[in-house]
């Protein structure tokens, strides 16, 4: 995706270029991102229509729609609306001046969307549901699975503290206005009250959906449910935090290791079944 000329390449599966293709659509005052293809005339995406808080400790909601259509043509069909990230205001300075801005919140829920074989995935992250729908729009099921209500704690806000905090001082050294707004922020802001069901959507090439459960990014391990191509729950996965899958076949699991000294590695772990 070239987002300044609003044009969209694509390859096949050994990288030789297919087809290029230019977005017309509409957006007015949101903002579109592409998710994927359902064909090579058609694009999935999320159109976003931002909020933004008042003062500091407003909270608000942007509005999230996933959107289908034709390259070369401005209208677009809705297939599913909800709720984008949870936003709550913080002062940002910079340069001596200071301005209200909106900070992502912590264990707060979102609209998460895959596209997968031949499938659209939507979920809104504090719910255990997901939604399958066909590239052409149809709804085919619905994914539920059990999730009993899972409490923020006050350890839990501790450890979030700790974790960005070290983050924030092995970053860059340049601005100490900056870094010391978002850590003041961060320290007296409000979380949300429960950690979301889910995080992430990963579609499996065999037409499978690994639903990622990771709330507390500092601990250990992340966690995913599988469920099969017709919906059915099939197994549970752990996975070290040091290894961010992006691609799951019937054979392996393909993706992102990330050593302690920040070096990354592409990684294939072979499955067993």
């Amino acid at each position: 995706m070239d987002l300044d000329q609003r044009r969209i390449t694509i390859y096949d599966a050994v990288a030789s270029p297919v087809a290029s293709r230019v977005l017309l659509l509409k957006t007015g005052s949101g903002v579109f991102a592409p998710l994927g293809l359902a064909s090579t005339d058609r694009f999935v995406g999320m159109m976003m229509l931002w909020k933004w808080p008042e003062r500091p400790g407003h909270r608000v909601r942007t509005s999230v729609a996933v959107v289908t259509g034709r390259f070369g043509e401005p209208d677009v069909d809705t297939l599913s609306a909800g709720h984008g990230d949870d936003l709550i205001g913080g002062m940002w300075r910079e340069a001596g001046h200071e301005q209200v801005v909106g900070y992502p919140l912590e264990f707060g829920s979102s609209l998460k969307v895959a596209v997968g074989h031949e499938r659209i995935y939507v979920g809104q992250t504090d719910k255990s549901i997901v939604e399958v729908f066909g590239l052409s729009g149809e709804r085919i099921r619905q994914i539920t699975w059990r999730a009993s209500p899972d409490p923020v704690t006050d350890a839990d806000r501790r450890a979030r503290i700790a974790q960005e905090s070290t983050v924030v001082a092995h970053g860059p050294q340049d601005n100490m206005d900056q870094r010391t707004s978002y850590l003041e922020f961060l320290r007296t802001q409000d979380f949300s009250e429960y950690a979301p069901a889910f995080t992430g959507l990963l579609p499996a090439d065999d037409g499978a959906l690994w639903v990622e459960r990771d709330p507390r990014p500092w601990w250990p391990h992340r966690e995913y449910l599988v469920f099969d191509s017709t919906g059915i729950a099939v197994a549970a996965v752990s996975l070290p935090r040091a290894f961010l899958p992006f691609q799951v076949d019937t054979a392996f699991v393909l993706g992102r290791w990330r050593d302690l000294d920040g070096a990354d590695q592409v990684r294939l772990y072979r499955l067993s079944r």
